[in-house]
């Protein structure tokens, strides 16, 4: 995975997480990762429990769901909206937001949280970025 937002250090990001044990029957949210940049955050979905999300001030999140979920999702004041997420595939939350998600399937829904700490670069940053990392 590529971070387009503004980077705080040259340090980067590498490795594995492994899933973990967890309580039966109970939601989790456990932060895996964190620096000046970026946020990895663990989320587990039971079923049948609302799980509520919420975005700071100018820190979108990025959810990427770790199976095929089914989900019902409220965001605000909208109505309960069905979702289904495939393996690998991602859901925006923009900054400032709330969002309920509630697990609808028949087993736990596993997702990993990208929260954004720093802006999104610029065209022209990115393409710095790029050169600077082309292999000769």
């Amino acid at each position: 995975m590529e971070f387009k937002t503004e980077p705080r250090n040259e340090l980067s990001l590498k490795g594995r997480f492994f899933r973990e044990t967890y309580p039966a029957g109970e939601n989790v949210q456990r932060i895996h990762f964190e620096n000046e940049q970026v946020r990895i955050t663990r989320l587990i979905g039971v079923t049948g429990k609302p799980l509520a999300l919420a975005t700071r001030v100018g820190e979108p999140a990025l959810l990427v769901a770790l199976a095929d979920l089914e989900l019902v999702a409220t965001r605000g004041d909208a109505p309960r909206a069905p979702l289904k997420v495939g393996l690998g595939r991602t859901e925006w939350v923009a900054a400032d937001q709330r969002v309920t998600l509630e697990n609808v399937g028949p087993q736990a829904a596993e997702m990993l949280r990208f929260d954004f700490k720093t802006r999104p670069m610029t065209p022209e940053e990115l393409s710095l970025k790029m050169k600077k990392h082309e292999h000769k």
